[in-house]
């Protein structure tokens, strides 16, 4: 409802700068033609065309921002984007270097994700220990899928490679019936891979054939603990057209969670729908500018 009221108030809004300019031409010419004695005088289409450019480039960009923030308000309440977060839930994420422990603050990291990205993402939850399982659907609600998170325990074992694969066979599900469906996968491992069935690089392979980005997240540890192995994140994440994020502390991972769910809520809502309108109206507004200044140099 908000955003039909910003619509009609901004369409009124230009509706009455336009007959504002309008009468102002209508005015004008009428003053022209008393000075001249009632003599038709004649328009300067060209010079018109200048002045009056500017602004209908600036009419352009405000048409651009004015839809793009009702794309913005659509993106937050209908199903624009998947995400699936891969827990490692091994038994070395139970070391207490990161207070209280890894595996606590990983799962406080991952809820508080929830409430980041916007309403309309789907966001399920897969983990990896000795094997992997899928233990939150992307349909099952922010509620269900925070108990899901809360309700996980650790094994032995880090198959970093089939955790991953486990991810992108949900992605894949989801995209059964909207094959273009925009999709990440946030996987968060303390250690290097164990074992996998499918080796990390052939997963990671998959990932870039079907255009699903991993951000990685490693925790790093301190000198006597174990932490995770980055190199091995850091290739998943550039093989995948992803990012590697570390954190050696539960106020480092919040903070890494946190900046993922605003930089997904920008790539895949807005980059995916909305930024073509962002481009424009910046590219409006500059000749707009460029105009405006070409005249301030005429004059």
């Amino acid at each position: 409802m908000r955003t039909e009221l910003l619509l009609t108030a901004w369409l009124a809004l230009w509706g009455l700068i336009i007959v504002a300019a309008l009468a102002r031409v209508v005015v004008r010419r009428q003053r022209l033609r008393r000075k001249y004695g009632g003599k038709a005088v004649p328009a300067d289409v060209a010079g018109a065309i200048r002045k009056t450019a500017p602004y209908a480039l600036l009419f352009g960009a405000s048409t651009c921002l004015v839809l793009l923030f009702a794309q913005l308000r659509l993106d937050r309440n209908e199903t624009s984007a998947t995400v699936v977060l891969a827990i490692d839930v091994s038994d070395s994420m139970l070391a207490t270097d990161v207070k209280p422990d890894r595996f606590t603050a990983a799962k406080a990291a991952a809820t508080s994700f929830l409430d980041e990205v916007p309403d309309g993402f789907r966001v399920a939850v897969v983990t990896f220990a000795g094997s992997a399982d899928t233990v939150a659907q992307p349909d099952e609600g922010r509620a269900a899928t925070a108990a899901a998170i809360d309700d996980v325990t650790t094994s032995r074992g880090t198959v970093i490679g089939d955790g991953l694969a486990e991810a992108l066979d949900v992605v894949e599900a989801e995209r059964t019936e909207n094959p273009e469906l925009p999709a990440a996968v946030v996987l968060l491992s303390d250690g290097a891979d164990t074992g996998s069935v499918v080796p990390p690089d052939d997963a990671t392979a998959r990932a870039r054939s079907i255009g699903v980005p991993v951000f990685t997240v490693a925790i790093v540890g301190d000198e006597e603990q174990e932490g995770g192995d980055t190199q091995l994140l850091q290739s998943i994440a550039s093989g995948s057209n992803g990012s590697l994020s570390t954190a050696a502390t539960a106020g480092e991972l919040d903070q890494v969670y946190d900046a993922l769910g605003a930089r997904l809520t920008t790539e895949l809502a807005v980059g995916s729908s909305a930024m073509p309108l962002l481009v424009a109206s910046a590219l409006l507004t500059a000749l707009a500018v460029a105009l405006f200044l070409g005249l301030g140099r005429r004059s």
